[in-house]
């Protein structure tokens, strides 16, 4: 699962106390929680040919470029899994924004378009790798006010504290909050599958968020990432 846009800083289970994500919170208690990783790019394609390669940007041509191409020749795990013998899909937002064919590729690098529900349905004993994308995080946000004070949102001090950046802000974090309720669904549907116990998830970001210093830049907003 991995979100759009969404710095580590902005979960609870590192420390958020506007945001709300019991679902990852659960997670983290269960499993694992990273507190250094970090993307390979602070940019979406990038960062995704990135996680669908195993390589550094430098070593991927183009794929390095926001809106660039992920060349035919470089092998993602897809393919490799493919190999295998995985039914491997996705859903949402997956590889890109980039060009397909001008580096020699006539589908998406994360597998056949579905849904978390039709791979469900299929034969359990062929193994499953499905990438569930979101938009969730990225501009532009609708703040829809819930009752909670936004003067409890902490800002860095170099944003401006106005009313606006703090509706801002807030409208980002019913964005992490809506990203949480999508992971508590995608549990349920493991539990109903029979497969929660038998598969790994994994709940990241592409890079962080959409403000200065962040998405687009080298610093840790920007490259710092919640796994």
């Amino acid at each position: 699962m991995i979100a759009d846009d969404m710095s580590m800083k902005d979960w609870a289970t590192y420390g958020n106390t506007f945001a709300k994500t019991p679902n990852i919170d659960a997670m983290a208690r269960q499993g694992l929680r990273f507190n250094n990783a970090f993307c390979g790019s602070p940019v979406c394609h990038p960062a995704r040919s990135v996680l669908l390669t195993g390589q550094e940007i430098w070593r991927l041509r183009d794929a390095a470029l926001f809106g660039g191409t992920l060349h035919k020749d470089i092998t993602t795990y897809v393919e490799l899994l493919d190999k295998a013998g995985y039914d491997v899909a996705y859903s949402g937002k997956g590889w890109g924004p980039g060009a397909l064919s001008p580096g020699g590729r006539t589908s998406p690098p994360t597998g056949r378009r579905s849904s978390l529900a039709a791979v469900l349905k299929q034969d359990r004993k062929r193994p499953f790798c499905f990438w569930w994308g979101t938009t969730l995080g990225h501009r532009e946000f609708k703040y829809k006010p819930d009752g909670r004070s936004l003067d409890a949102i902490t800002l860095p001090p170099y944003i401006p504290d106005t009313p606006a950046v703090r509706k801002d802000y807030a409208g980002y974090y019913q964005e992490v909050e809506a990203f949480d309720t999508e992971v508590g669904k995608v549990m349920q549907q493991l539990d109903k599958a029979g497969v929660a116990d038998n598969t790994i998830l994994i709940i990241t970001a592409d890079h962080g968020m959409p403000w200065p210093r962040g998405k687009g830049s080298l610093y840790d907003l920007g490259t710092r990432v919640p796994l």
